[in-house]
């Protein structure tokens, strides 16, 4: 896909807009807030047409990108989603491999949260006869 990039629409942005992008969102290579929008529009449009569309609206910014969409879009690395949220199992077993997939997803950028809802409230009866302590915060 080749996205035509005007990169006049820098204007748009301001100086502090423009230092956080370089600094946080530019990969090798780009020198403009505009090569970034074009290379997440790239990444996941559906055709050639659609990229400059999604292009064209970030560049003139009627809509911008997720953070990891922008930062990741067109690289191999972290992800393209910004959160996740996870079921917990009431086991240990549940709240381990909770903890076991937060910590991976965090470590490529991810957002965690969990649904903690189905874990026994306090004094509940376990599985061996003792009594549950209930989430702890």
């Amino acid at each position: 896909m080749s996205v035509e990039i005007d990169f006049r629409r820098d204007r748009y942005l301001s100086e502090f807009s423009i230092k956080t992008l370089q600094d946080r969102y530019l990969v090798n290579g780009e020198g403009s807030p505009q090569q970034a929008f074009a290379r997440a529009a790239e990444a996941f449009a559906d055709d050639d047409a659609h990229a400059q569309r999604l292009y064209d609206y970030a560049s003139k910014l009627w809509f911008m990108f997720s953070t990891p969409i922008l930062s990741n879009g067109g690289t191999k690395r972290g992800l393209p989603i910004s959160c996740f949220l996870n079921y917990v199992d009431d086991s240990r077993r549940g709240i381990t491999d909770h903890y076991t997939e937060n910590a991976f997803l965090s470590s490529v950028g991810g957002g965690v949260g969990g649904y903690w809802g189905d874990i026994r409230s306090v004094g509940s009866k376990t599985s061996n006869g003792s009594e549950s302590t209930g989430v702890i915060p």
